[in-house]
């Protein structure tokens, strides 16, 4: 999903979001276009498969992505994106209520 920008000119950071829920999605970007320290949230993906098809991490600097996608964990897809050398920092969202899963994306 391309995402409009709010903001233009080249200062800010470039931010993607990967969560399944499309209401929540759509929030995020939402309120994301609303930051003048957000250049544009760049795009959002509604799966890991599809953020991986692109593999638009290079450009990005921030990423905000779902612990429960539906094929791999927002953590598993985190550490694939480390052992593919990307520096992209991540933001875990969640709406579960999981100590353990929570303490695991800490960990990455």
């Amino acid at each position: 999903m391309s995402v409009p920008s709010s903001h233009t000119g080249a200062v800010g950071a470039r931010v993607g979001i990967i969560e399944n829920d499309a209401e929540f999605r759509e929030e995020i970007v939402r309120r994301l276009g609303l930051l003048e320290q957000v250049r544009q949230p760049d795009r959002a993906w509604e799966s890991d498969e599809l953020f991986l098809r692109e593999q638009p991490s290079p450009g990005l600097d921030l990423l905000f992505v779902d612990i429960m996608l539906g094929g791999m964990t927002g953590i598993e897809l985190v550490r694939t994106l480390k052992e593919l050398g990307s520096a992209v920092k991540a933001v875990m969202l969640t709406n579960l209520n999981s100590d353990e899963l929570i303490f695991e994306a800490i960990k990455h």
